[in-house]
Order: C-alpha cells, then structure tokens, then sequence
C-alpha cells in the first residue's frame, strides 16, 4: 500500500459523462490522488481501505465531484470587451471592436491587467483547461502563458499571426516578424514549459511559413475554419485558386492529428471526410455561432461521420465566459438544426431526432475536448475518472441557500446534477483542482 502522506483521498459522488448517451454516477466512492495529481485508486468507500480516520476529505451528501470543464476556443486578448459590443456583423465588429482592444496588448502591462482577470474568472467557473489565441504581439503572449502556468490553469497558448490586408494596418505584422516571433515562442515555451501550441492566419506565404514550423516542431495548430458566410465568400475571393479554408490548410501543411479548427459551421461532408481522415477536430461555439454564423454545427451527425468535437465559448464572439452556458445552448442548437424550412410540413415529434441532451453537451465539454486536444487517454489524460487520469476535478454543492434552482427530497442525484447544469452557475463551484493542484476555491 502506497505511503498514505504521499497520497490524497476524497471521499463522495463522483459523476462523469464516458460517452454520449451516458451519465456514470458513483455514490460514496473513494478517489486517491497521489503526489503527481494522477489518480491511483477510485473505489467504493466500503470496501476501501484508503479510508482512515483523519486522512481524507469527505464533501458531503450534498456535492458532486465532476470532471474540470475543457473550453477549446477563447480569444484571450478580447476579454476586456465580454459581454458587450455584440451589434454588427462579424467583420464590421472584427474592425470596429476587436482589431482595436486587441493591439492594446502591445504595451505589456496592459496584458498584466488582463489575462489574471481572465484565468481566475474562466477557473471560477470550472474551466480547468483552456486552447487560447492571444494577440499578435510576442511579449503579451508569453505573459498569457505564464499567468496560467502561475495560476495553474492547463493551457494551450498560441500567438496569434496576421499579415493580411484585411488587418489594420496598426495590428498587422510583416510576414517576416510573424514567422520569426513564432518560432521564436515556440522555442522559448519548449524551454519554459515543454510544451505549446499556436494560431495561424492570414497570407498563404504566412501559412505556408507557420506550416514548416508546425512539422519542425510538431506544435499544436488552430485557427477558424468555415465560420460565416461572408468569411466563406472572402476566403474565395482572396484565394481563388483553393477557394476554400481546408483545402488551404491542407496545402500549407496545417491539417494535422494536432490541428483544432473553430466554428466549421459551413463545412461540407467531403471536408469531414478529409479532416477525420487527418484526425482534426473541430470546436463547436453555440453562442458566437448564433450571433455571427447564423448556422449551427451539426454535431450528432458529424460526430457520426468519426470527427473530433470538443466546446467552446469564443471568448468574445460568445458573451459568456462560461462553458456551462455553451452546454445549455448546445442543446437548444441542436434543435436550431432540426427545425424545418418555410414551405414544407412539420414532422411529426415522433420523428424528432434531437440527440444532444445535457448529456450529450457535457460529453462534449470534458471528453469531447479531451478527445480534440489529444488528452483523452488512460495514462496522463483528462474528462474522466478513471485510474491513471489526473485529477482535474469540480466539487459541486447542490444545496446552498442563494443558488439559481430548487431541488427536492425525492430527488435523485441525477435530478440534482441535471438541475445545477441546466440552472446553476459558479456560485456553486466551491473547488477547483487541475492534476491534483487545488487553484480556486470559495470560502
């Protein structure tokens, strides 16, 4: 038996979501964590023997312990203007809004202000690991990524690349400057951290550049892929010879098993077929998707065809930072998707295919996003709770006297969890831990 003062020991409900249509709910069960975060034992506590007077943590019939939420897509230097700025189109709002309160992070300490604001709030609410975009500048960047090292949040952090004349001039980088402070951050987080990833965008000559550093360095890629319609019509126009996003990703070397694409809303079935066959996964945005896409993606039917979906808020294209708002709107988008066209007949509910339950959304928030960010293993991986994950974990209290909802003696816990998924929010998050680390709590 392991030393015990090595090792931590919870003792109460776990719930995880191992696939789409499957709620795991564990009363009274033992979780050991050891000195690496890693779970080690997870076992019913009457039969344990980890259970010993004084050493464990017991979090009452009250809680739920649930896997840490994974938000694969926020646009870190954007959450300054979260939760307003939301009345005009994409790109109108990308250069009226966006482009501006993104180059004020050239000056760093206006970078130092933001980004703790921003990982506190985002683990507040239970986002224990995050795939960030920063802004263009190299300094900024590096700084998103030590405030979430220093806090203890799990990151990817990418510095974003823009060479294209459709940037403003005062946020556009030369294609030279954006190759070489890339590679630069590249190398300096392979020494910091051991680990990275990062954004391209903009001109094919960038692309084709950010590509050759993404196999030298066998880095994480992410960008935006069949956002909008207008987005659409301006990738054909600026690349008639493509015409469209992922051919010109495959051209330039980015459709990789380590690539996460954002929106893909107007992708079509042959694209999936590519992108699957490459092992890319695509992060769905309910919000932002409603408000700019004006389509939804069709997640039950792509997830189908064998591609990788994870969640995400798209911070600030989404008004909340919240993933727990993107899991409730998940399941109205999944509706949007299956509502009928002017002109033709309703279908009967008994034909109503409406497979994305609250389930199913926080399939996507935990394993789906594992899955997307190649953490989904037995040994080291994230989403679940099983023996040889980490420990990345959410105590829930579904009792307090100030939450959003009710609940019932002749509740179950099901009715409980579902009813804090559907009604809660942060307020009921009392602790936070990433790999074992406690880094937010309530007092």
């Amino acid at each position: 038996m392991t030393d015990t003062a090595a090792v931590k020991v919870h003792v109460g409900t776990f719930i995880d979501v191992p696939s789409p249509t499957q709620l795991r709910i564990r009363e009274n069960y033992v979780c050991v964590i050891d000195h690496n975060g890693i779970i080690v034992a997870l076992e019913e506590a009457s039969q344990s023997k980890w259970v010993q007077p004084g050493q464990f943590v017991s979090h009452g019939s009250q809680n739920v312990i649930f896997p840490g939420m994974i938000d694969c897509h926020i646009h870190a230097p954007q959450y300054a203007q979260l939760g307003n700025k939301t009345d005009l189109p994409l790109m109108q709002w990308l250069n009226e809004y966006t482009f501006p309160e993104e180059s004020r992070f050239s000056d760093p300490n206006y970078a130092h202000g933001v980004y703790p604001r921003l990982v506190r709030r985002l683990l507040r609410n239970g986002t224990t690991t995050a795939l960030y975009f920063g802004s263009s500048h190299l300094e900024a960047t590096k700084i998103l990524a030590q405030t979430c090292d220093s806090i203890g949040q799990r990151a990817f952090v990418g510095k974003n690349c823009s060479d294209g004349e459709l940037c403003p001039e005062y946020y556009r980088e030369t294609t030279e400057g954006s190759i070489r402070d890339t590679k630069t951050f590249v190398e300096w987080c392979h020494s910091t951290f051991g680990k990275e990833g990062k954004t391209p965008t903009c001109t094919k000559t960038l692309l084709e550049g950010l590509g050759a550093i993404a196999q030298e360095y066998g880095v994480a890629v992410q960008t935006h892929a069949a956002e909008t319609v207008d987005q659409v019509a301006l990738v054909e126009k600026l690349f008639p010879t493509e015409k469209r996003d992922v051919t010109i990703l495959r051209n330039c070397g980015l459709l990789t098993p380590r690539t996460v694409l954002a929106h893909g809303c107007h992708l079509t079935d042959s694209e999936v077929q590519e992108l699957v066959a490459a092992d890319v996964a695509v992060t769905s945005c309910p919000y932002s998707n409603i408000l700019f896409s004006r389509a939804t993606l069709p997640i039950p039917r792509f997830q189908n065809m064998g591609l990788k979906i994870g969640l995400g808020t798209d911070i600030a294209g989404g008004w909340s930072s919240s993933l727990w708002e993107n899991v409730r709107l998940a399941i109205l988008q999944d509706r949007v998707d299956s509502f009928v066209r002017i002109g033709t007949h309703p279908i009967a509910d008994s034909e109503a295919d409406w497979k994305v339950t609250f389930i199913y959304a926080l399939y996507l928030a935990t394993v789906g996003g594992a899955r997307s960010l190649n953490l989904d293993t037995n040994i080291g991986g994230i989403g679940l709770f099983e023996v040889g994950r980490k420990f990345d974990a959410l105590d829930i209290n579904l009792d307090l006297r100030d939450q959003r909802f009710e609940c019932y003696p002749n509740d179950s816990k099901k009715d409980q969890f579902e009813r804090f998924v559907l009604g809660g929010d942060d307020r009921n998050i009392q602790c936070v831990w990433v790999g074992g680390r406690l880094v937010s709590y309530r007092d």
